[in-house]
């Protein structure tokens, strides 16, 4: 009985409400060095307050009968990735997103750049890799310190291997 009071309490307490167009969420800690809450399940249109919003793209085509996108944020010094579904667009067309997966970022530093949509491996391009790579004057940039999947099928982020992982640099000729 105090174990069921304590995960009661526990859930009460973890339930969030984030800003008025973020439905309840629970949220949950991972495991980093700075034990940064997780957003997996938070269903929303506007960022809560304390997440900056630095990018974001659509993965692919739908998938499944789904829209899926990545939004890359930073929360004070933390930079994360939320993979999300789209569950509804307003009459205007706004998407209401689910976070399905988070992960924090490492570090990014000024001489790299965090591709998604742009990036693929061995000559093709592949909407699900997110890469951090080396920032250079060149088309395609190919120094590529980690890779990322945002799997469609499992609705989760994966480590992939560097080898053969690629980004177009959208700076590039400009």
């Amino acid at each position: 009985m105090k174990k069921l009071k304590k995960q009661i309490l526990l859930g009460l307490i973890t339930t969030l409400t984030l800003s008025g167009s973020l439905l309840p969420v629970q949220a949950q800690r991972t495991s980093s060095k700075n034990q940064a809450f997780s957003y997996i399940g938070s269903i929303y249109q506007d960022l809560p307050p304390g997440i900056e919003y630095i990018s974001g793209w659509v993965v692919g085509d739908q998938f499944n009968g789904r829209e899926y996108s990545v939004t890359h944020i930073k929360k004070g010094y933390q930079q994360m990735l939320w993979f999300n579904t789209v569950v509804s667009r307003d009459k205007q067309g706004k998407a209401t997103f689910k976070a399905i997966d988070t992960m924090n970022l490492p570090k990014i530093n000024a001489s790299q750049y965090l591709g998604g949509w742009d990036c693929g491996r061995n000559g093709k391009k592949d909407p699900e890799i997110v890469a951090i790579v080396k920032n250079e004057n060149s088309e395609y940039l190919r120094n590529t310190s980690r890779a990322w999947r945002a799997n469609r099928k499992s609705g989760k982020f994966e480590a992939i291997s560097t080898s053969g992982i690629f980004c177009i640099n959208q700076g590039w000729g400009v």
